[in-house]
């Protein structure tokens, strides 16, 4: 690894949340920021979530950002983005980085105006089995209790009624009878609690979705 890149992230992983807020601010002037919305947001960034979403802060609360797609745990993957961390102890580094997570959720669903949806990935099966086990239902017309009180299916529509393309994308949407994604709405009063056991229910995908954002892309949603 080169020498500078190294001295460079070794200096980012070790300033406080405040400091990596002050050095953003410096380098990127906000009036050169907040200008153009963003339809789509991934963030890829192996364990530096919580500081990505800080460093977006201002384009959420803007309302600049419609979608953003990223991994979200578990705990684990965030020690090495504690600043400091090689003098606390690892009880420590999880309290602190569940905290940080729960405080950016909770600002997203009041202060950004997002709706979050769970999406699937390792610890899938464990969020829908925790759920039922809390008794929560999105479907009360079920009769059972399984996935069809939690999971909702999101499926392809023809909103711009132009003539199929017929790519690999189209047919296995046909072959999936339209279905896009599975998703689960991780509703503002259950995010402390799906923060707190987000260790043993492992990995998961977080898509934040603007509530007033383009009514198509939820346009087809079952439940």
């Amino acid at each position: 690894m080169d020498a500078a890149y190294a001295a460079a992230l070794d200096a980012a992983t070790s300033a406080t949340q405040q400091q990596q807020q002050q050095q953003q601010q410096a380098l990127e002037p906000s009036h050169l920021l907040l200008r153009q919305p963003i339809h789509f947001l991934k963030i890829d960034v192996e364990g530096f979530e919580l500081q990505a979403l800080e460093s977006a802060a201002g384009l959420f609360e803007q309302g600049l950002i419609e979608h953003a797609v990223l991994e979200f745990g578990p705990p684990n993957r965030w020690d090495g983005s504690v600043a400091d961390s090689a003098n606390l102890t690892q009880t420590q580094k999880r309290a602190q980085t569940t905290a940080h997570a729960k405080q950016l959720l909770h600002r997203a669903t009041s202060a950004w105006n997002m709706d979050i949806y769970l999406l699937p990935a390792i610890g899938w099966e464990r969020t829908i089995k925790w759920m039922i086990a809390k008794g929560i239902s999105f479907n009360p017309a079920a009769a059972t209790d399984d996935d069809h009180k939690i999971v909702h299916r999101l499926r392809a529509w023809d909103f711009d009624h132009q003539p199929l393309d017929n790519d690999e994308f189209e047919r296995e949407l046909i072959g999936k009878n339209q279905l896009v994604t599975e998703l689960i709405p991780l509703r503002e009063d259950l995010i402390d609690e799906y923060m707190d056991i987000l260790e043993s229910i492992g990995e998961m995908y977080l898509w934040f979705a603007k509530r007033d954002g383009n009514p198509a892309v939820l346009a087809n949603v079952e439940v």
